[in-house]
């Protein structure tokens, strides 16, 4: 039978260290794959290979034409956000390892005084770069994963950087394909960019004035996380736990680089997914968020060749809410590369 292999590590950007986690599924040469048990752990038939301390392991084989896969968690969350889904998707048949980046200020990552670190320049500069990496590590194109902040982060290096025309297309977004959970797609006008604005300076002063704990009481208050009351008690305090980790500073800073107000205006994001045929792009949204079931059907009109799916049951956050949904909507996208 296979096995994974969880590494956890630093990428180093324009001074600052990003935290990672990656998984990696090893199966025996010669040996069938299996099912593995458990009610997510279904439909995992195959693994990879890898190298460990420079010599490749023997009786490993490499999986040939496998996507690996970039995560981006949400607002004040981590790698963590991910542990349920990514090992079984780093065994999904199509997949390749996956890496859960975090972004500057969460998690592990580097939580740097200057505010530049934080722009949306740089946050993509970033995601970039590391899927860039990953190619060259991995010797094929990644699948951009974004969830809802790291979503927004997502479609906003297509629109900056544009899908590459080749594999030495350094400038592009080195990505064969994007999946969007949850993922805004910018103001619609100058007035809905000021409101955003306000809404995330706002923001900002209250999680410098409160604290994080306190102020996370009143995030999770939000109409936007109801459903999220219906995660197991472990699921949900281990949720709370994660995002009492962060710093105030570092949450306030990301809520003034990193906002929607940054985001180009909606009319530009749908014409940047609309104009790269030649990139998948899958969109998925909980039939329990009429917000951003909303934004799916948006998609859905402007992009014909993207794959749009909405999750019975599933709030703003699919993964974690479905995640047995979440794993065969991505399997099927995967398949179908």
């Amino acid at each position: 039978m296979g096995r994974l292999v969880t590494h956890t590590g630093t990428f180093e950007h324009a001074g600052i260290d990003l935290a990672f986690t990656r998984w990696e599924a090893l199966r025996v040469e010669g040996v069938a794959p299996g099912v593995a048990g458990g009610s997510l752990a279904s439909r995992l038939p195959r693994a990879l290979s890898r190298k460990a301390a420079g010599k490749l392991e023997q009786g490993y084989d490499p999986c040939s034409n496998c996507a690996p896969l970039v995560l981006l968690h949400g607002f004040a969350q981590s790698s963590a956000t991910w542990a349920e889904v990514a090992p079984l998707l780093a065994q999904t048949e199509g997949a390749g390892a996956v890496y859960a980046l975090e972004l500057v200020g969460h998690g592990e990552s580097t939580r740097p005084n200057d505010a530049a670190h934080y722009g949306m320049d740089a946050v993509c500069a970033c995601v970039r770069d590391f899927c860039a990496w990953v190619a060259r590590r991995e010797g094929a194109l990644p699948v951009l994963t974004g969830y809802s902040m790291g979503g927004r982060v997502a479609l906003e290096c297509l629109v900056r950087f544009g899908e590459p025309s080749s594999v030495q297309d350094a400038s592009a977004l080195p990505v064969r394909a994007l999946v969007l959970e949850s993922a805004g797609l910018g103001p619609v006008d100058s007035a809905a960019r000021e409101a955003f604005r306000t809404r995330n300076e706002d923001w900002a002063q209250r999680v410098r004035a409160e604290g994080v704990s306190a102020f996370m009481d009143y995030w999770e208050s939000l109409p936007l996380f109801a459903s999220q009351r219906n995660l197991l008690p472990a699921a949900r305090a281990a949720l709370r736990e994660a995002r009492e980790r962060n710093d105030a500073e570092a949450l306030a800073r990301t809520f003034e680089g990193t906002g929607q107000h940054h985001q180009h205006v909606q009319a530009e994001t749908l014409s940047a997914l609309a104009g790269a045929p030649g990139l998948s792009v899958l969109y998925l949204a909980g039939d329990l968020d009429a917000k951003y079931a909303q934004v799916a059907d948006e998609v859905r009109r402007a992009c014909p060749h993207a794959f749009v799916r909405m999750i019975p049951g599933a709030g703003h956050s699919v993964h974690l809410e479905q995640p047995a949904a979440f794993l065969q909507e991505l399997q099927r996208f995967l398949q179908a590369q």
